[in-house]
């Protein structure tokens, strides 16, 4: 998909709010996939998935006497998250959803919009993630399916993902620093697992997310114009095997506007009780 670009710039890498500053290096994945050079200069580039930025005024997943917040909000994360302050508590985490469409009348310029499941990435820089995407090229909607091991750059899929499809994914831990990240598209009947390892992961959250991309400039991460993808259906989630509405302590998560915290630009809805819950674009921005 054109919308992964490498521009070369001259800043240098910093990090953003509670981002980290990506680092050079791919992670290894299984045969038949391309893997991306080590990076020699900053560059400008789109991140389906990094980890959650926090807005102003956003709340904390952890309240002081240690108990976890019912609902929070974020920056570029809206869906649910299962937390903890030890290290390897979640070893698993998958769910399936059905392909949105992207709305691109009258965009001009680009949005994007991208649905995933990982581990990391709620309190730490790290995240172990594979979905989709719904783009907008001005007027022109684009999808797309990929895998990340943030900081490390994502890869594109070659197979054909299109509104409606029944997806389905999975992130598993399986021990020694090694992860299986599988991906289905039972619609089109194609389904890729990546083999990759990740030195270190805290492993201290597990996620099912619908993100407003970021574009990294020099090492800076901006959070895009969120595409109009209606409303995403979520179905069968579990975490460590357990349903996520067996959780009590999973965060509902609203995505709000950074600078503007009082401007929502997704939302949650409860679990419903066949296991099944929604996010909804409100606002591009």
């Amino acid at each position: 998909m054109a919308r992964r670009w490498y521009v070369p710039l001259m800043a240098l890498p910093v990090a953003v709010g509670t981002v980290v500053a990506v680092l050079e290096g791919v992670a290894s994945a299984s045969p038949g996939l391309t893997h991306a050079a080590p990076r020699t200069a900053a560059v400008q580039r789109v991140f389906p998935g990094i980890p959650n930025i926090g807005p102003s005024g956003g709340a904390a997943p952890f309240l002081a006497n240690d108990t976890i917040h019912p609902q929070a909000t974020s920056g570029n994360w809206a869906g649910y998250a299962v937390v903890s302050k030890r290290p390897g508590a979640f070893r698993s985490v998958s769910a399936g959803w059905t392909q949105p469409r992207a709305n691109c009348t009258g965009v001009r310029g680009a949005r994007f919009a991208s649905f995933w499941v990982g581990l990391d990435g709620l309190t730490n820089g790290f995240v172990e993630q594979l979905g989709t995407e719904a783009d907008c090229s001005g007027g022109t909607p684009a999808y797309s399916a990929w895998w990340e091991t943030f900081p490390n750059p994502s890869m594109n899929f070659p197979h054909r993902v299109a509104p409606g499809d029944h997806m389905f994914a999975s992130v598993t831990f399986r021990g020694a620093g090694i992860f299986a990240l599988f991906i289905r598209d039972s619609t089109r009947q194609w389904s890729r697992t990546i083999i990759t390892s990740v030195a270190n992961a805290p492993r201290t959250s597990a996620e099912v997310i619908a993100e407003a991309p970021a574009l990294e400039i020099g090492g800076r991460f901006v959070i895009q114009n969120l595409a109009d993808f209606g409303t995403v259906r979520w179905t069968g989630s579990r975490v460590n095997g357990t349903l996520l509405k067996r959780y009590a302590s999973a965060l509902r998560i609203t995505m709000l506007e950074v600078n503007r915290p009082h401007r929502v630009r997704a939302t949650t809805s409860v679990i419903s009780p066949l296991d099944a819950f929604t996010n909804t674009w409100v606002r591009a921005s």
